[in-house]
């Protein structure tokens, strides 16, 4: 028998996200925010591994970063087909205070659409068997000159390795 390794990432970003091209012609994975309350126009958020990102060069806020926290197997008979795996991920979402954006305004709202998608798609994940949100916490922090909103979710999923 042999087992495959999955990145519960690329289902949660496709789950999550909306495929679109960005300005150099690349597809990338995005959050659509749009409310009328607080910015005129819908604002784009990339969603990136955490490899993707290079601290040298971090790229245009906002985003929102996938990053792997701990992995846990659990041991089956070993004639079992599948092996039952449990992963928590942290979403970290960054913005800074543009565009006469009310931060905690912002805030909410993505965190009203990632609670709402996670938990309207938290059985019914091709490839993921169930997941929920476990932790989450909104801070604020200085980055140079800049202060930068940070939201943050630790994101359980179960799945099985076939």
């Amino acid at each position: 028998m042999a087992y495959s390794s999955l990145d519960v990432r690329t289902k949660i970003r496709q789950l999550l996200g909306t495929l679109r091209l960005n300005e150099d012609d690349e597809e990338e994975y995005v959050i659509s925010i749009d409310n009328p309350e607080y910015a005129s126009k819908p604002i784009y958020v990339p969603i990136y591994f955490s490899e993707e990102i290079n601290s040298n060069v971090l790229p245009a806020m906002p985003f929102l970063e996938l990053e792997p926290l701990t992995s846990m197997y659990e041991p089956q008979d070993i004639g079992a087909a599948t092996r039952k795996m449990e992963e928590w991920i942290t979403m970290h979402f960054y913005f800074t205070n543009i565009d006469d954006i009310v931060p905690e305004n912002f805030a909410k709202t993505l965190k009203d659409y990632l609670q709402n998608t996670i938990r309207t798609n938290q059985c019914s994940t091709s490839g993921i068997t169930f997941m929920n949100i476990e932790e989450e916490r909104f801070e604020r922090e200085t980055d140079g000159h800049q202060e930068v909103y940070h939201y943050i979710i630790t994101l359980y999923v179960l799945y099985y390795d076939i």
